[in-house]
C-alpha cells in the first residue's frame, strides 16, 4: 500500500470517484488500497449469496451496468440489490470486495454451487 494523504478528510469525493474506477479506494488511514472485483450472474440461491457477504470483514459493493453501486453490507441495501440480482439485467453486474480474503470467500461459494455461475 502507498500512502498518499494524511487525513482522509483532505480527499475530494472526485478524487475517491477517480480511485474507485481503477479499482483502487483510500481507506481510513490515507493509503490506497486494491479493490477486488469480479462478474457474477444467475444467482438463484440468494441465502447463501447473502450468508458470504454477511461474513465478510471488508465492503462488498455489487454495480450494475448502469453505475448504479450497492453497499451490500446495509441490510437495507441488500433487498435492491437482490431485485437487481434476480431482475432483467443480473447477468451483467460486477461484484466488488475490498479485502482479497472476501473475494476468496466468494470464490469457494461459486465452487460449491457451480449452478451459480
Amino acid at each position: 500500500m502507498v500512502k498518499v494523504i494524511n487525513s482522509v478528510d483532505e480527499v475530494s469525493e472526485e478524487l475517491k470517484k477517480a480511485f474507485e474506477r481503477y479499482g483502487y479506494k483510500v481507506n481510513n488511514k490515507g493509503y490506497v488500497e486494491r479493490i477486488y472485483s469480479m462478474k457474477i450472474q444467475n444467482i438463484k440461491d440468494v441465502k447463501t449469496f447473502l450468508k458470504v457477504v454477511n461474513e465478510c470483514e471488508g465492503d462488498v459493493t455489487l454495480t450494475s451496468v448502469y453505475g448504479d453501486k450497492y453497499n451490500l453490507k446495509s441490510t437495507l441495501t441488500q433487498y435492491v440489490a437482490i431485485a437487481a440480482l434476480v431482475g432483467e439485467h443480473g447477468d451483467e453486474l460486477e461484484l466488488w470486495c475490498s479485502n482479497k480474503n472476501d473475494e476468496k470467500k466468494f470464490l469457494q461459494m461459486f465452487n460449491d454451487h457451480p449452478e451459480m455461475l
